[in-house]
């Protein structure tokens, strides 16, 4: 190839990260966001305890970041190819839309947090855990252990 490839691989760059920014501007006005973000359980909050099943609003939000992540993927695979005038530019907006993809589920990950933390805080409320109450069996698990299993694997 000629001597300006290396200039047009940097022009190409330079237009693809306009337009890769402008996805992660239009992702972010286009995520859902609320309270219902963190809702684990239809028509439950963080605190409900039932199994947990993604509302729409989650849904939504799970399908942008995967898109978004997709296309991530997609173009970092062609970083190393490009020359080097290219690359920083190229990476600078897939770093943008990774942040976007990100924040579209960022909500949905901190209330699962939340939830497992406080079913953890409960276990000192659990009768055969320590104390005068104990049994001594060590074998059994404790009813909100298996709650924070069992949201760790509806999660999932």
């Amino acid at each position: 190839m000629g001597a300006s490839s290396p200039q047009l691989a940097a022009m190409m760059a330079a237009t693809a990260a306009k337009a890769l920014a402008l996805l992660a501007e239009r992702a972010e006005y286009s995520a859902a966001s609320g309270p219902e973000l963190r809702q684990l359980a239809p028509g439950g909050g963080a605190a409900a305890y039932g199994p947990v099943s993604p509302n729409a609003s989650q849904l939504r939000n799970i399908a942008l970041c995967s898109q978004l992540q997709e296309t991530h993927r997609s173009l970092s695979t062609l970083l190393a190819r490009l020359p080097p005038t290219a690359a920083p530019a190229l990476g600078g907006a897939l770093g943008a839309v990774q942040a976007a993809a990100v924040d579209c589920v960022a909500p949905i990950f901190r209330a699962v947090v939340e939830a497992c933390e406080e079913r953890l805080l409960r276990m000192h409320e659990w009768p055969g855990y320590g104390g005068a109450g104990d049994s001594g069996d060590v074998t059994s698990t404790s009813p909100h252990v298996a709650e924070a299993a069992a949201l760790l694997g509806d999660f999932r």
